[in-house]
């Protein structure tokens, strides 16, 4: 296989029948005109649709994956990532809009930021109104709130408000539990230090996993407002509790829980990275 050559950032896109949303979200990227080196990888994930077209017409210069069977989120990233050449990894969702500045914004962090194994953007939704993406780790509670789609019936939760970390102002940096991987920048160096995505995880929770190894191998995770993107966000297992998606999510947070030893907590009032010190402490 040839060697990849070394760039500032490589931006990975997963399409599986999403050649809409694709073209607007590589336009989006060519558009910004990033003042980094970067290249552009994107996962063909059996598509159907007018992908192949889109990304032979428009995007010739794109790095292009054409899987022989659908893989999963996460072995669909990990497969790119291995034949990227980024010093910075950008999993991208093919579903966001990159606004003027914010890859430069991010590499420019994680430049400044030696200790940052990982950064998330400010994701905005199409009104440009904020969309929660950095949270406290999940608990079995909010899980059954948040997961499950009970969260409209108790809007003003405070368990719910904590996990989705509203309360403060969203227009400062800061270190966070964990980030979205609809948009997850990823240092390389961690990532050989921690290990690539967790394959076990078909879909949901692998974004989560992901943060939790980074802190318990003493990287920190964080939350980059002067970056803004937007992202449609369809929330793909809300349509009704018993589709195959829900209980895709369902079997992950198991998997998550019982992978990290957590035994179902039932309340999120750890302080980011404090407990995960404590423990690393203790195990050395």
């Amino acid at each position: 296989m040839i060697k990849p050559r070394v760039v500032d950032l490589s931006i990975i896109i997963i399409s599986t029948n999403e050649g809409y949303f694709l073209k607007s979200c590589l336009q989006s990227i060519y558009d910004s005109k990033p003042n980094v080196s970067f290249e552009t990888v994107v996962v063909n994930n059996c598509s159907d649709d007018n992908t192949v077209d889109i990304l032979e017409t428009d995007f010739p210069a794109v790095n292009v994956i054409s899987n022989e069977r659908k893989l999963g989120f996460s072995a669909n990233n990990n497969q790119a990532i291995k034949r990227s050449g980024g010093r910075y990894i950008l999993i991208l969702n093919s579903d966001i809009v990159v606004l003027l500045g914010s890859l430069e914004s991010m590499v420019g962090f994680m430049e400044e930021h030696p200790e940052a194994g990982i950064a998330g953007c400010k994701l905005l939704n199409p009104d440009y109104s904020l969309q929660y993406s950095c949270r406290k780790f999940s608990t079995l509670a909010t899980f059954f709130l948040r997961g499950l789609h009970f969260d409209t019936l108790f809007p003003n939760s405070t368990m719910l408000r904590k996990y989705m970390m509203s309360d403060w102002d969203h227009n400062q940096v800061r270190e966070v539990d964990w980030v979205m991987g609809s948009c997850m920048m990823v240092r390389r160096k961690a990532i050989e230090e921690v290990g690539m995505l967790d394959e076990n995880f078909i879909l949901y929770f692998e974004d989560q996993d992901w943060c939790y190894r980074m802190w318990k191998h003493g990287w920190k995770v964080h939350y980059v407002p002067q970056a803004q993107m937007i992202h449609y966000y369809p929330r793909r297992s809300a349509k009704g509790i018993f589709n195959a998606l829900t209980w895709i999510h369902i079997r992950s947070m198991f998997y998550f829980f019982k992978k990290h030893y957590l035994q179902f907590p039932l309340c999120a009032d750890r302080e980011v990275g404090g407990f995960l010190a404590g423990e690393k402490e203790k195990s050395l």
